[in-house]
């Protein structure tokens, strides 16, 4: 290439001038003390130190390692730091569902409270509604017409009419008829009379009635919002029951086996620290327990006897 040629170097050459350089690299002489600046004394105690205070340091320092380098002093040492992580996880696990269960009890109360508000507001404007409508009201003095038996003779009947008119007397003032057919009808107008009163006080009552019935339809549908928080309530407690309960066994598996421990391998104060704390966790988490199936019962009987009075309607 422009008169000249450019070829690729030698390998071997190469790896040997490579070589040379880090030999030589290598042979470089260190600086000497007096060569070097220092700008401060890490211990200035061990600088004034005398031979004996050094060797005795010095010892402490190889012990302090070989101690480091044991494998039960590792092991014991990790085990240590393990549980001390899971004592740590199980605070802040315990720390926080405190919190949950803090937090979700302000929330049903402010919920519960709401929902008295709510149903209150419901009922006066209910009760104002009904109190404020117009219902149609029975006609009275009207007697709705009753039709006759197909078998009545009306020419029979007009017949003893005109002849009781003509005596001077009058067919229903008292006198009982002689025939059947006047019989038959006197027994049509009175039942046409008494149909008809009978009609009248009915629609006298519907008005009253109709507001019963309301108001009855109207518990009922609180009766079923009743029932369906409660069966809400019932599966949050039940599934707050599950973790309680989940949390106690194994608070309690820990406590046995610190328990254990300490049986088989004597007094450790970090095995009775476990113990005690795995004792006052399982104590708490008791009484945790303790109040969810309390709620969940009262919660799950009065849902029963709510869907029984239900039943009953």
């Amino acid at each position: 290439m422009d008169g000249y040629s450019k070829l690729a170097p030698d390998a071997v050459k190469h790896k040997d001038l490579v070589r040379r350089q880090k030999l030589a690299d290598q042979a470089r002489p260190k600086p000497k003390a007096s060569q070097l600046r220092f700008s401060e004394v890490a211990d200035a105690g061990a600088a004034k130190a005398s031979d004996a205070d050094r060797e005795a340091a010095r010892q402490r320092w190889i012990d302090d390692m070989q101690a480091k380098a044991d494998p039960k002093q590792i092991r014991r040492a990790m085990k240590e730091k393990e549980d001390a992580v899971r004592a740590r996880e199980r605070e802040e696990d315990l720390a926080k569902r405190q919190e949950f269960e803090r937090q979700w009890y302000e929330r049903e109360a402010v919920r519960q409270a709401e929902q008295k508000e709510r149903t209150a507001e419901v009922n006066v404007q209910a009760r104002q509604h009904w109190a404020e409508s117009e219902l149609l009201a029975a006609p009275h003095g009207r007697a709705e017409a009753v039709m006759p038996p197909e078998d009545v003779d009306f020419g029979a009947v007009r017949r003893r009419m005109a002849a009781a008119e003509e005596r001077g007397g009058s067919f229903g003032s008292g006198a009982k008829p002689s025939t059947r057919t006047g019989a038959l009808a006197l027994g049509a107008r009175d039942a046409a009379a008494a149909a008809a009163l009978e009609r009248q006080r009915r629609e006298e009552q519907r008005p009253s009635s109709i507001l019963a019935a309301q108001d009855e339809e109207y518990k009922v549908a609180l009766m079923h919002d009743k029932v369906k928080v409660l069966r809400q309530e019932v599966h949050d407690c039940e599934s707050q029951a599950r973790d309680l309960r989940s949390e106690l066994e194994a608070c309690e598996q820990t406590r046995q086996h610190a328990e254990q421990r300490l049986a088989r391998y004597g007094h450790n104060p970090k095995l009775c620290t476990d113990a005690e704390e795995a004792s006052r966790t399982e104590e708490r988490l008791r009484s945790f327990l303790a109040e969810a199936e309390r709620r969940l019962a009262a919660a799950g009987a009065e849902a029963d006897e709510m869907q029984r009075r239900l039943l009953v309607r």
